[in-house]
């Protein structure tokens, strides 16, 4: 009798296991088969450079070459300096977009959670993951989610965005300092450069709080090579400062 109670609590172990094995080999396949699909995105919007064409030489006869009048007829022109001041003028259109990145721009739409934002593409590990408002569970297993944070994308404070390690960063070993970001939205298109990377506590509120400054914060679970969630109670953290902006 008591061989077959532990025959029986030996096959219940054994299927319990077997079972919590399938799980997590089904949950990695799909974590697997989301981040190759974004990484697949990425690849798709990477521009091939274009072989440039030969520039034709271009021959002319001497006699079909105009010549412009010689210096020799302005020489009894008298030229004088204008020393009046020149009047101030209006920044031009180029100039104000140009200083934008100082500032960043004031989106004309808050956006409501659970809504598509935009698109961030990281060159450096190959990604072009969706950005949703907001960081729930819901959110993040579809690319990133943007924190609640005092700013959104390309405004002048901090903006901060959450993905998963085994999905959205599973390569962000790769990222370091100087490598873009860049997060594509109906507002504009905003580069950041990055410039600072560090480990915080899973509790560290300032990693999210204001600074004033129209950088970007992306986080993920650290370590990043955690087998679950549990193993991995700090963040890494990529501050990029906003470099170019570019809207309509």
């Amino acid at each position: 009798m008591k061989q077959k109670y532990l025959l029986l609590i030996g096959g219940i172990v054994l299927g319990v296991g077997l079972s919590a094995s399938g799980y997590f080999f089904l949950l990695f396949w799909e974590e697997n088969q989301m981040a190759q699909a974004w990484q697949g995105e990425a690849k798709k919007t990477i521009p091939s450079t274009p072989t440039p064409s030969p520039v034709p030489k271009l021959e002319m006869a001497p006699e079909e070459i105009e010549i412009g009048p010689s210096d020799s007829q302005y020489s009894d022109i008298e030229f004088k300096r204008n020393t009046a001041p020149l009047e101030s003028a209006e920044p031009s259109i180029g100039e104000t977009k140009a200083a934008l990145h100082e500032t960043g721009i004031t989106w004309s739409d808050r956006p409501k959670e659970g809504e598509k934002i935009g698109t961030l593409s990281i060159p450096a590990i190959e990604v072009e993951i969706p950005i949703w408002e907001g960081v729930g569970d819901k959110e993040l297993r579809k690319g990133v989610g943007h924190h609640p944070t005092p700013a959104l994308p390309g405004e002048g404070d901090t903006a901060a965005l959450a993905g998963h390690r085994e999905t959205a960063f599973r390569d962000g070993k790769k990222i370091k300092e100087g490598d873009e970001m860049v997060v594509q939205t109906d507002e504009g298109t905003f580069t950041y450069q990055v410039r600072k990377i560090w480990i915080a506590d899973a509790d560290d509120r300032t990693v999210v709080a204001s600074t004033g400054e129209p950088i970007l914060r992306v986080y993920s679970c650290w370590p990043l090579s955690a087998l679950f969630s549990g193993y991995a109670p700090e963040r890494i953290v990529w501050e990029a400062e906003l470099t170019h902006v570019e809207v309509e």
